[in-house]
């Protein structure tokens, strides 16, 4: 799946994310999935996916249960005989998270043609008016396959060829000791040395079924000397057939690598003309692999999961638990839609100084910060004040652009005030965050710590005023005591209460509805039990209104306050509906219900 997804959900913030140990290994993950957690669009899908994933514990896809085929191409490629490659396949789904590598299919791009043994057979030279003047001729040869690669030379054969009168010279007839179909070879090149020279290619058998050639003296070649290795073999390709895919596969990859390499010693994801996964459904096989640089993209089969729950769940039985602290990260990912949800904000940093000694600089410090384009993590930058007017004040402005820049007057003079008897700062652009006013005196030639208002508008002075607005909220009133740290870790305000109040006579059950206007993630429970009795009862809810999916259940509730922390617990319907079952004798008069939930 490509890394450049523009569609996302609103999911974004909700799953907290934790680093593997280093190494991997099975404590890393869960069920084989793994996927990119830099890229906070992916991160974005694989919530989604967990919103949408039926909740019967079991993992949408695994990995390939058997290998690709992997056979010769009759195409050309670059592969060389003698090596012997791994292939393995998996599956991508809808959301982009991805299975471990399948099974592995080894292959053998075969063996080169053997180096010959034996030596030519030359015949008694032959007077000739072309050929050889007298002297020690020696002559070897090479099997050559259909791509001209050579084998290593054959032993060496010599002639003494005499020295004739009346311009006559010699030819020698060259007889090999085989066919070269009879070694898999093409054809043949032979070389020949003449009186201690060079040795040169001097002919060459191109049928496979000759053995016999009669050297007149004439040099094919006599710039190529024998070869120093055997490229018999060269130009293979491989064709790759892939296993059928399960429904729920959106895409499939291949991976390939050398036998006894690790995955990310490889580092070779299989590219096509340019492609790097397929839809097993319109793919067309076999993929053929040359062997070129082309031919593999950056990447390795996941080995675990990168993304982990911050408790465990029973999905089986929809099992609560107690959420603490230590179960958070201590560092999240934030993105663009974070800031969406609390707005733009220094995270921390960016103080703006005066330059030492004092001139028309500014200094920014580094920092981190949150705008409409993403969070940014930039190093300190020295910024230029431009030139005051002769004789009137002006308020310049310092800014985090929407690019990720830190941005003054000089760079964009839209920071640059209007001068003026009464100056007033520009406007802060669209998607800008303001950090620093610059008050630039008239005919004046430096800055100072006085002329510099800190501007920045820090992430937890923000969150202070987000919970101090959330404590006045009547309309959330009965949250739970820990609500507050819930807000902070997800870093938004949550949507309001729905209250409801029911009873339930002893030893009996109750149902009832909790209406919500839109799809929402419940993020906690509270209830407020009132009975002459003892208490002890179950509370369930369910997406559905026949109370055949369970979505959430507590157990054995025997306090009169009782409440639940459940960040992953997902409703997909506008309304929900519970069950009270009373397994005490005495009646519940009155079962307060506060149930709060996110957008």
């Amino acid at each position: 799946m490509s890394e450049n997804r523009t569609d996302r959900t609103t999911n974004l913030g909700l799953l907290a994310l934790m680093q593997s140990p280093a190494g991997g290994g099975p404590s890393s993950g869960a069920q084989g999935w793994g996927w990119p957690y830099w890229n906070q669009l992916w991160i974005d899908a694989v919530i989604a996916a967990l919103h949408d994933a039926p909740r019967d514990g079991v993992a949408l896809l695994a990995a390939p249960a058997t290998g690709p085929t992997v056979e010769l191409s009759a195409e050309t490629g670059y592969l060389p005989a003698g090596q012997t490659l791994q292939v393995a396949q998996t599956w991508v789904d809808e959301w982009g998270r991805e299975t471990d590598a399948g099974v592995v299919t080894e292959f053998s791009t075969g063996e080169g043609i053997p180096n010959p043994d034996t030596a030519p057979t030359l015949d008694a030279p032959t007077p000739a008016a072309t050929g050889f003047d007298g002297g020690l001729l020696e002559v070897a040869y090479c099997w050559i396959d259909e791509m001209a690669g050579e084998s290593l030379p054959s032993p060496v054969a010599q002639v003494d060829v005499p020295y004739r009168t009346a311009g006559l010279q010699s030819e020698v007839l060259v007889t090999l000791p085989a066919a070269p179909v009879s070694v898999g070879a093409a054809g043949a090149f032979i070389y020949a040395r003449h009186r201690s020279g060079n040795w040169v290619r001097a002919a060459a058998i191109s049928d496979p079924d000759e053995t016999e050639i009669t050297l007149d003296g004439t040099w094919i070649s006599c710039f190529v000397s024998l070869p120093l290795a055997n490229s018999t073999g060269a130009g293979k390709a491989l064709d790759i057939t892939g296993v059928a895919a399960p429904a729920a596969a959106a895409l499939t990859r291949f991976y390939i690598r050398a036998q006894g390499e690790a995955w990310t010693a490889g580092d070779r994801r299989l590219r096509v003309g340019g492609v790097d996964e397929w839809d097993p459904a319109t793919v067309t096989y076999p993929l053929v692999f040359r062997g070129g640089a082309d031919d593999v993209a950056p990447g390795y089969p996941p080995p675990y999961s990168l993304v982990k729950a911050v408790r465990p769940i029973d999905l089986a039985t929809e099992a609560i638990g107690a959420l603490s602290a230590e179960s958070l990260p201590s560092a999240a990912i934030l993105g663009a839609d974070l800031a969406k949800s609390i707005g733009s904000a220094i995270i921390s940093g960016f103080a703006v100084t005066a330059n030492a000694p004092a001139d028309m600089k500014v200094v920014v410090a580094p920092g981190e910060g949150l705008n409409v384009s993403g969070r940014w993590a930039l190093d300190g930058v020295e910024l230029t004040i431009p030139t005051a007017h002769l004789t009137l004040d002006r308020i310049d402005i310092i800014c985090l652009a929407d690019s990720g820049a830190i941005e003054g007057p000089t760079e964009n003079v839209a920071l640059k005030g209007a001068p003026g008897a009464e100056p007033s700062p520009p406007s802060v652009p669209a998607g800008y965050l303001k950090l620093a006013e610059i008050y630039v005196t008239h005919d004046d030639a430096e800055i100072g710590a006085p002329d510099i208002t800190d501007s920045r508008a820090l992430l937890t002075t923000l969150v202070a005023e987000t919970v101090a607005r959330i404590a006045g909220d009547a309309a959330i009133a009965g949250d739970l005591s820990t609500h507050t740290g819930d807000t902070l870790a997800h870093s938004s305000k949550a949507a309001a209460f729905a209250q409801v109040n029911s009873d339930c006579d002893g030893s009996a059950t109750s149902e009832f509805t909790i209406a919500c206007s839109i799809d929402c993630l419940v993020t906690s429970v509270k209830l407020v039990c009132v009975s002459a009795g003892v208490i002890d009862y179950d509370f369930e809810l369910f997406a559905n209104s026949a109370r055949t999916i369970l979505a959430y259940k507590a157990e054995g509730i025997t306090t009169a306050s009782w409440g639940d922390r459940i960040p992953w617990e997902w409703f997909a319907a506008d309304t929900f509906y519970g069950r009270i079952t009373n397994n005490s004798a005495d009646a519940i008069s009155n079962l307060a219900i506060d149930v709060k939930y996110r957008k």
